[in-house]
């Protein structure tokens, strides 16, 4: 299953967890429905309520670096200690980054790759 599919089924499973947070206007769409499906079927770009639905049913913690400050969105189930931080190998975060302006793409989020240390 794809990220977009994934995320559009927690979404839509956990309607009353995810709808009020939903911003209809800004991606153009009437219904938590069409919302759903705009994830599911587009290219149009996520925000913090599709990171939160996917770190939560990836059981993940998502670690997002900006400019501003790293925000790390908790997908819970006991990960953290697979984070490579805490000395674990980092198989339990996903982590991104954030660009405000990312040439013409405007708002952007890139992965972002731990470098292992050689000797």
């Amino acid at each position: 299953m794809k990220v977009r599919q994934i995320c559009a089924q927690e979404l839509g499973d956990k309607k009353e967890e995810y709808e009020p947070f939903a911003d209809l206007e800004e991606v153009n769409v009437e219904s938590f429905e069409e919302y759903i499906e705009k994830v599911r079927d587009s290219s149009e770009w996520g925000g913090h309520l599709e990171l939160r639905a996917l770190a939560h049913t990836l059981k993940k913690t998502i670690v997002v670096y900006s400019t501003e400050r790293p925000l790390e969105i908790q997908g819970g189930h006991g990960n953290d200690d697979a984070d490579a931080d805490n000395g674990g190998d980092g198989s339990g975060v996903i982590r991104l980054s954030f660009h405000r302006q990312y040439y013409a793409l405007g708002e952007h989020y890139n992965s972002v790759v731990m470098v292992k240390e050689t000797s």
